[in-house]
């Protein structure tokens, strides 16, 4: 496609760009919205965050759908709304989030709303704090989240086939979620410090002490976690350590080494199937806590430590919550006998406060192309614009690829958190949804680039 990428989308009305930030969190369900947006007309540019943020500034006006309201979406969100593009953000990181004040410190830069058409929240609390970080009036939608489509009974079929792999290779197994990215970095405790310092979170001397405080109650917690799976593992019970994608994932396995014939950490493909083989979940302030309950599988949160300044409250408050090795052990031992005793509605109710449930013939993935369905921003470009537009792309990729050699580590690093995408694969999970909606709606994929794709329902 050299030289003819933004050639290519002369012919399209409505383009949608979906970049992806973690690959095992986000790919499944952006496949999912993007094979309900080709079913509408839509023409859809998704890969890697770092490869679609750079196609979508020199690629035909669409919409973009990114993630966070903080710094970096600002920066991007401005470069796009500038270029034509319709902008709609989500922070994935908004449902399991500290208390609103320091949520809104942190997480949501005042400028972001100069920016933005629309911000897509979890649910009616998310929405609220959102709205009050600003002081004129936002456009805020609750549409929940693409990611708990996967979970109706129905799509998560998708998953059918690795859940059999997974319960045939690991059998009866305890899964530990790993969330410990702030102090178990891939790329180390220092670069993760001077991350947050970058995004202006140690600014002043209250943030700075905050943060620190913060690293040090995770790497607490992070050690004792540590040492909880090898607990498990001399009981006789098979573990399963799934480390978040920011962590170091060789740290977890050079400490638990010596119980490598009870403990194994993992960190492939989505968090799906492994909370639906799980015999039990045990975490500490983790999203998948919200993903297990639906799954209706039993939670468990490890708490050796409490401090609810710089806990996060959702987790917690879904799970049962155990603040030593010998209460958890004693659980696992009586698994039956305890968990014919949870109240699951009690936590379900909980949940509903924070998260838009999905209905019948409504999901995330509806809801949002509710929100887009009329916008066209393609405009036709003359021939000898659209050569010197050709041109001013290739240079934009070349100028990245070589900043990717330049700064090799760093692009490891994201690489590690979205590769690139493998197209047969995602022609796999399009072919999955196609035949589970009975609607047996093809579509079509072509490369854009080595790490992204484009999916329509036909190429002229």
């Amino acid at each position: 496609m050299f030289l003819k990428r933004r050639s290519f989308f002369e012919k399209y009305e409505k383009i949608l760009y979906l970049p992806i930030e973690i690959y095992s969190r986000e790919l499944h369900a952006k496949l999912y919205l993007a094979h309900q947006a080709c079913q509408r007309g839509w023409v859809v540019v998704i890969g890697p965050e770092y490869d679609v943020n750079k196609l979508a500034k020199y690629l035909p006006s669409g919409v973009y759908f990114g993630n966070g309201f903080h710094k970096k979406a600002t920066k991007i969100s401005k470069i796009l709304k500038k270029s034509g593009h319709f902008v709609i953000l989500q922070d994935e990181e908004g449902l399991v989030r500290w208390e609103p004040k320091l949520y809104k410190e942190y997480r949501i830069n005042p400028e972001v709303c100069d920016f933005v058409d629309y911000f897509l929240c979890w649910g009616n609390e998310d929405k609220e704090i959102i709205k009050s970080a600003f002081k004129k009036s936002i456009k805020a939608r609750e549409i929940g989240n693409l990611r708990f489509d996967l979970l109706s009974p129905n799509l998560r079929e998708l998953f059918l086939e690795n859940l059999n792999e997974i319960k045939k290779n690991n059998g009866d197994f305890i899964l530990i979620n790993g969330n410990f990215g702030s102090t178990n970095h891939a790329l180390g405790e220092d670069y993760y410090l001077n991350e947050i310092k970058l995004r202006g979170w140690l600014d002043n001397p209250s943030k700075n002490e905050y943060q620190h405080k913060r690293v040090k109650f995770q790497r607490k917690i992070f050690e004792k976690m540590i040492n909880l799976s090898i607990t498990i593992a001399k009981s006789g019970q098979k573990v399963v350590v799934r480390p978040h994608p920011s962590e170091n994932i060789e740290v977890w396995k050079k400490a638990t080494e010596n119980y490598s014939k009870y403990i194994k950490v993992i960190r492939s493909g989505s968090i799906v199937p492994w909370l639906m083989a799980a015999k039990l979940i045990i975490h500490n302030g983790c999203n998948t806590a919200i993903e297990g309950l639906i799954l209706d599988r039993t939670i468990i949160s490890y708490r050796p430590y409490k401090d609810s300044e710089v806990e996060t409250y959702l987790p917690n408050a879904i799970s049962i919550c155990l603040e030593s090795e010998e209460k958890i052990i004693n659980y696992l031992n009586n698994f039956d006998k305890y968990n014919s005793k949870i109240e699951r509605n009690k936590t379900l109710n909980i949940l509903e406060n924070y998260l838009k449930i999905n209905k019948l013939q409504e999901d995330a993935s509806s809801r949002i192309l509710n929100i887009i369905e009329n916008v066209s921003q393609k405009k036709r470009t003359n021939k000898i614009k659209l050569i010197k537009e050709n041109i001013q792309l290739e240079i934009a990729l070349f100028k990245s690829l070589i900043g990717r050699i330049i700064y090799k580590k760093n692009f490891s690093y994201l690489k590690k958190k979205c590769p690139e995408l493998n197209i047969k694969q995602v022609n796999k999970i399009l072919d999955f949804f196609s035949v589970n909606k009975k609607d047996h709606f093809k579509v079509e994929t072509l490369n854009i680039t080595k790490h992204s794709v484009i999916i329509s329902s036909k190429f002229n």
